[in-house]
């Protein structure tokens, strides 16, 4: 090899030189820092996307209990719980009951309430009160 070396140019010389000790210790380095910088942005989007996993579902948690506290209100009111538990009739005006307390409180909780509900149904086991109403269906 020692002759092979000294037989060759100068130009050669430089060439084999500029390989050894520039472009492979740069190529190496470039493939490195190519390959932390892929780990990197891997682990950004990981936990970029474990964050928006974690907004959507603290978001969805607040919704449902928004929603259950909306529930709550309507269901455990006492007018409300009576109008749902007395026989309903024309004569003992459970028509104006319904118009002026059982309407209005659902139409509160879907207007007011922020739950962006397009319509609240209560399901109720008192046969006698006609289905309908806009939200009342029999279970």
């Amino acid at each position: 090899m020692p002759h092979t070396l000294n037989a060759m140019s100068i130009k050669s010389k430089v060439t084999l030189a500029f390989i050894f000790f520039i472009l492979i210790p740069f190529s190496v380095l470039g493939l490195y820092t190519y390959n932390q910088s892929q780990r990197y942005i891997q682990s950004q989007l990981l936990a970029n996307s474990q964050t928006t996993v974690k907004q959507i579902k603290y978001t969805i948690e607040n919704k449902i209990d928004l929603i259950e506290s909306v529930s709550n209100n309507i269901t455990y009111n006492y007018r409300f719980q009576q109008f749902l538990a007395e026989p309903y009739s024309l004569e003992n005006n459970s028509l104006d009951t319904y118009f002026n307390y059982a309407a209005p409180l659902v139409n509160y909780a879907k207007l007011f309430q922020k739950v962006n509900a397009q319509q609240i149904s209560i399901y109720m086991n008192n046969d006698s009160i006609p289905e309908g109403f806009g939200s009342f269906y029999s279970e």
